[in-house]
């Protein structure tokens, strides 16, 4: 990003920016970016733990609902239902998706949406540790929760 960017960036409207969010939102497919062999030659996370990244001081964090930028009514579909949730918790590993359902019951909340935010928060809380902790070996981290 260069200096015009940032430029062109802060002179837009928060409506501006906002009526954008949902579209670069609907098409993230995953947390990291994928590995092409060229411009990105590896896993994010071994080269993390490896301090393989630019050096620069990080500033990362989450929202206290970070899950809700990824429900599908959020991106305009239809709300979750409860084969989506289940579903949700399946993609931890079938392994995990019993224990899932018995902490965060949809019976628990007011919907499917809901209970997914619920479950997703820990996971979102404890990778997002690591990442910290692997990252501060290297760079001075400043982490942050919006509530």
């Amino acid at each position: 990003m260069s200096g015009q960017d940032a430029a062109c960036l802060r002179a837009l409207s928060v409506r501006q920016v906002l009526g954008h969010q949902a579209g670069v939102v609907k098409h993230v497919v995953a947390g990291f970016p994928t590995v092409d062999g060229t411009v990105i030659t590896h896993d994010a996370y071994p080269a993390f733990r490896a301090g393989q990244f630019n050096k620069v001081p990080i500033l990362a964090g989450l929202t206290e609902d970070e899950q809700a930028f990824f429900l599908p009514e959020a991106n305009g579909g239809a709300p979750l239902d409860a084969t989506g949730y289940e579903r949700y918790l399946k993609s931890f590993g079938a392994e995990h998706a019993a224990e899932l359902e018995q902490r965060y019951p949809l019976s628990r909340y007011a919907s499917p949406s809901l209970a997914e935010i619920a479950a997703a928060q820990g996971f979102k809380v404890c990778t997002s540790r690591g990442l910290y902790r692997a990252w501060s070996r290297y760079v001075p981290v400043y982490a942050y929760q919006f509530d």
